[in-house]
């Protein structure tokens, strides 16, 4: 007979982001049936999170977790970037943040769930799900024993694999196509307590130190390049040249490559998406741990709403994909400001092709025009402390976006600048003579503007 779950909410994969929203979902009282596969979803064996993590931590309720294993961070940091210097920080022990083994926690999560009242089928794999996001899915062992579970709402949270099978999407955006190798050893000078961030010809290198002793580093290198010049010229030569530290002996095998292209999905059905299956930021602005948990927090309050109220999906949806769009465009503007810094390699195509994405909106200037987008009034969603509430709120028309403020500011009343094409400056005056935008000084009218433009809302066009 085959075994079968009735639940709240089936989440597919169990690492950081999986195992972070099932855990607020069993804090919250809802029943939750976890699904993983037991395959690594990580690059790198070791990930640090800075120290103001502490805070996503405790809200995602893991401050345990984190206690229980120690995961200590480094002493020291390291930077060699557009300078041939090592930058050293040395860290007090609040500054220390955190270091992770990804393997340890990743199984610490997957227990603390389970210890929470959640089912954990490890070794299992969802072949597909239903686009609708609730229903009857069956997942399989390796071996091949089904178990059916029934589920109010689905979310899936299985890293940066391919998800074309488990649910529908399209590709919105991508940064530069990059490869990720990653090598363990151990290195000279050592690196017992330090990580090293180093900007190379080829792209650039992570050194972290390992728990158990040695040292892992990871080359983050252009995929064309590595094409049409090849593994050992491009991945190696990069190591052997560094300066900050070099593996004793022979560099060996990498423990780990993958695609490591930063991109930002829309789903285009109604299920639920989190982690690094939303959204893979570029690994020099987010190891992605922290972005995990903040993901897992978002997705974790707008489940526990859909659950009570199933007629708000639709805007739920549409609030977790703005979500993602605007932290993954955050962390692609921060890493943008790194790579531009870098001015020694420039002619090389790994630092050419990251100068200035074509997805990155022109920053607003005082006679940029701009107009707004086709809109319609459309149901919206606002954060509570449990949840989300739901509001009045603009959707682009024929598209699954849709907001109710920029931060405080209504969308409607910023709009309304722009019906017609409009300089910024323009723009900024008007907003004086309205009621709800005349105590925003210049500068917030025109940080709510931009991000009309980034969020699609608002066309722009240099004057």
């Amino acid at each position: 007979m085959t075994e079968r779950h009735d639940c709240d909410c089936l989440v597919v994969g169990g690492g950081p982001a999986g195992g972070a929203l099932a855990t607020i979902l069993t804090s919250f009282g809802r029943s939750v049936v976890l699904v993983d596969d037991g395959r690594a979803k990580h690059a790198i064996a070791e990930e640090t999170l800075v120290p103001g993590a502490a805070r996503r931590i405790e809200a995602c309720g893991l401050t345990q977790v984190f206690a229980e294993h120690h995961f200590f961070g480094v002493r020291r940091q390291g930077v060699i970037w557009n300078s041939d210097e090592t930058a050293w920080r040395d860290n007090a022990d609040h500054e220390r943040g955190l270091k992770i083994e990804r393997g340890v926690f990743d199984r610490a999560l997957r227990a603390h769930v389970r210890e929470l009242g959640a089912t954990v089928l490890e070794g299992y794999r969802a072949r597909k799900l239903p686009a609708c996001g609730h229903g009857t899915v069956t997942v399989e062992s390796d071996s091949g024993d089904p178990v059916e579970v029934e589920a109010r709402a689905i979310v899936v949270a299985t890293g940066r694999g391919r998800h074309s099978a488990l649910f529908p999407a399209e590709v919105e955006a991508k940064g530069a196509a990059t490869m990720t190798f990653a090598f363990n050893g151990k290195t000279e000078p050592p690196l017992d307590d330090a990580t090293l961030i180093e900007a190379v010809p080829a792209g650039w290198l992570w050194w972290i130190p390992r728990r158990g002793g040695g040292t892992c580093v990871a080359a983050f290198v252009d995929a064309a390049e590595l094409k049409d010049c090849g593994h050992d010229e491009i991945v190696r030569h990069a190591i052997a040249n560094s300066r900050g530290a070099r593996f004793e002996g022979d560099l060996g095998a990498p423990v780990y490559g993958a695609n490591g292209t930063p991109r930002l999905l829309r789903p285009t059905g109604g299920i639920f998406v989190c982690g690094d299956a939303a959204s893979i930021v570029d690994a020099l602005s987010s190891q992605g741990v922290e972005k995990a948990l903040a993901s897992a927090e978002d997705t974790a309050h707008a489940i526990d709403t859909v659950l009570d109220h199933p007629e708000l999906r639709p805007a739920l949806l549409a609030h977790r994909h703005v979500w993602e769009r605007r932290l993954w465009r955050a962390h692609l503007r921060q890493a943008t400001s790194w790579y531009t810094s870098e001015r020694r390699f420039v002619e090389r195509p790994f630092w050419q092709t990251r100068q200035r994405p074509d997805w990155l909106a022109s920053v607003l200037g005082r006679d940029t025009v701009l107009q707004a987008a086709a809109v319609e009034s459309r149901t919206a969603v606002r954060r509570s402390a449990r949840g989300f509430q739901p509001v009045d709120g603009m959707g682009i028309v024929g598209e699954l976006t849709c907001i109710a403020t920029i931060g405080s500011v209504p969308v409607d009343s910023l709009l309304q600048l722009v019906e017609r094409p409009t300089t910024v400056e323009q723009a900024v005056n008007r907003a004086r003579e309205q009621a709800a935008l005349f105590t925003l000084t210049p500068k917030a009218v025109v940080d709510a503007l931009q991000m009309l433009v980034d969020d699609g809302f608002v066309g722009a066009e240099e004057g």
